[in-house]
């Protein structure tokens, strides 16, 4: 967030700090951070997304491209991500700081909601009119508006709001992950008794179907072929703008609906983070 401070020509208005006023290392850090995200997209933007998580699935890459990904996947992502929230959060704690101190009564909040809004209309556009399903503007702008309440917190207090998030989205993941257990362990049990040429029940034929259409997902097999069908589908509707709008419509759909409801906590913890290491003085050293 870009930080504001009071003008000496316009009284009552605000405009982007002098650059003596700026803390060099706040803009550095974001410095990297934006273009470790920079790297980020440039690779996923141009492959499936799948062919991004675990690089070519039949046909493994090699020489530059294999330590491309990895440098990308081992040190890039996730990490600059993760800054850019800390340091979401600590701009956000900055720019409301010196609002109060210039204006009186409601009128940071004003300014700050209106901002939150503006960057969450910003993430729409560049979702559904730029077509980059990977906006994080949108997120950004909803986790934000969830932070004034928090401006006065003690480090202390923030500090295990994280701890109380990291838990929440620990359990979470894990959630997901048992659920996937669940499917393996009634799939394999009908699957033997299937071939045991057992009668199954409506329940077991139910397991069975769901642990076969499981296997077929996450089979390199089967993640190629989802894959493949992606790009088919990429191509196909890539020859007008129109076409693209539909194709992503329901992709940025999911997006901003389910995938943001199973990781907003991720989000939010990295901005309690970086007012915590803010109001601790961690980052001005």
């Amino acid at each position: 967030m870009t930080e504001l401070s009071h003008s000496p020509l316009v009284t009552g208005t605000v405009s982007p700090l002098v650059k003596k006023d700026r803390i060099l290392f706040l803009d550095c850090v974001r410095g990297i951070a934006l273009l470790g995200i920079l790297l980020m997209n440039s690779m996923a933007q141009s492959q499936s997304h799948l062919f991004y998580e675990f690089m070519n699935l039949n046909q493994p890459i090699k020489g530059l491209n294999f330590y491309a990904w990895v440098v990308e996947r081992g040190i890039f992502e996730g990490t600059m991500r993760g800054l850019f929230s800390i340091l979401f959060g600590a701009g956000t704690y900055l720019l409301l700081t010196r609002l109060q101190r210039q204006k009186p009564g409601l009128e940071p909040a004003d300014i700050f909601y209106r901002r939150m809004l503006w960057l969450l209309a910003f993430g729409l556009i560049n979702a559904f009119l730029f077509l980059w399903p990977g906006d994080i503007l949108y997120p950004y702008a909803l986790c934000g508006l969830l932070l004034f309440p928090f401006r006065n917190w003690s480090a202390r207090k923030l500090l295990w709001g994280v701890l109380f998030l990291l838990v929440l989205g620990t359990y979470r993941e894990n959630r997901m992950l048992l659920d996937s257990k669940d499917i393996i362990t009634k799939g394999q049990v009908a699957e033997k008794t299937d071939t045991l040429k057992q009668k199954l029940t409506d329940v077991q034929k139910e397991d069975l179907k769901k642990w076969q259409g499981f296997k077929e997902e996450n089979t390199s097999a089967g993640m190629m072929k989802k894959a493949m069908e992606e790009t088919k589908k990429t191509r196909e509707k890539s020859h007008s703008y129109v076409g693209m709008v539909k194709y992503l419509r329901d992709i940025n759909m999911m997006i901003e609906s389910l995938f943001f409801y199973n990781s907003w906590w991720d989000i939010l913890m990295f901005m309690f983070l970086g007012i915590a290491l803010f109001r601790s003085g961690f980052i001005e050293g």
